[in-house]
């Protein structure tokens, strides 16, 4: 058995020096500084300038147009009222929905930016005038299709008028359902190909000068004289440089215009034949064919 060879040293000579320094000072001295001193300076400046444009953005991108006439069936009255509230905007609203027709088609190879559908006239109305006294079941919606020439030749090859109608209805209930809040299957509008031009035509086409079909040569009464042999002093130094023109001779001397559509029935093959030999030219002479049919009525 063993003893410690010492016994256990002194207590500790003090207590400790201190308690601990301190509980911490309190609680934090400001709550979080704030919110953002300021607001943002501004709302973003402004919102789009407008619903981005259609590609491309000007009527002068197409050389040709295509007329048609659509129809319009089974309107209801909650229908017309859609439209008489806002005319002008609906009807831009179905021109796409006629464009969408055509570019949805399993053998058309044209995009929204190829064509360009505008309507001209509702029953011979302009949009513009169109309010709320429309009343009618059926509306006839007088169109051009502009576009350019492969794609016109294309449409014109290619273009289903059933397909459209299917297609461009399921588009034009599901448009008066929404404006109307109810369900398209309420709806019984119908929109269909009435009439559709088989060639496209210049948008601004450049006519030759027209000699004027009224004229009539002024005749001498005396006698003819031998020919002279040289020509009188007073002679023109040059001869004329064209045949007279039609009077007026440029087409803004008009300041509007009637829209007419003519038909030319049970026409032959020779008929066809010369027209398409001459065309320019067969089609100025219908023209004047046109204008003496008017003139010549005694009304």
């Amino acid at each position: 058995l063993e003893f410690p060879t010492r016994s256990p040293t002194a207590a500790t000579t003090e207590p400790p020096t201190v308690d601990p320094t301190a509980a911490p000072t309190g609680v934090p001295t400001a709550g979080p500084s704030a919110a953002p001193t300021e607001t943002p300076t501004a709302a973003p400046s402004s919102a789009p300038t407008a619903v981005p444009t259609r590609e491309p953005t000007a009527a002068d991108a197409y050389d040709l147009y295509i007329a048609a006439e659509y129809v319009m069936s089974n309107v209801s009255s909650s229908n017309l009222q859609v439209i008489a509230a806002d005319a002008v905007n609906v009807m831009h609203d179905i021109e796409r929905i006629i464009e969408k027709g055509y570019v949805e088609q399993e053998d058309i190879l044209i995009g929204y930016s190829d064509l360009w559908v505008r309507i001209i006239d509702v029953d011979g109305d302009a949009v513009a005038d169109l309010d709320e006294f429309i009343n009618a079941s059926a509306l006839a919606l007088s169109s051009q299709i502009l576009c350019n020439a492969a794609e016109c030749k294309h449409l014109l090859q290619k273009e289903d008028q059933n397909a459209f109608s299917r297609l461009a209805t399921i588009d034009l209930q599901s448009y008066f359902a929404d404006k109307e809040a109810v369900n398209a299957s309420q709806q019984t509008v119908t929109l269909s190909v009435m009439f559709m031009s088989t060639q496209s035509s210049l948008i601004n086409p450049q006519q030759p000068p027209q000699s004027d079909p009224t004229s009539v040569p002024t005749l001498s009464t005396s006698s003819p004289s031998a020919v002279p042999s040289m020509p009188p002093s007073n002679a023109p130094t040059v001869s004329p440089t064209a045949a007279p023109t039609r009077f007026p001779t440029v087409e803004d001397a008009y300041d509007s215009y009637v829209d007419a559509k003519y038909a030319m029935s049970h026409l032959l093959s020779s008929n066809v034949v010369l027209m398409v030999e001459d065309a320019v030219n067969v089609a100025l002479e219908l023209e004047r064919m046109i204008e003496e049919g008017y003139i010549d009525q005694r009304e």
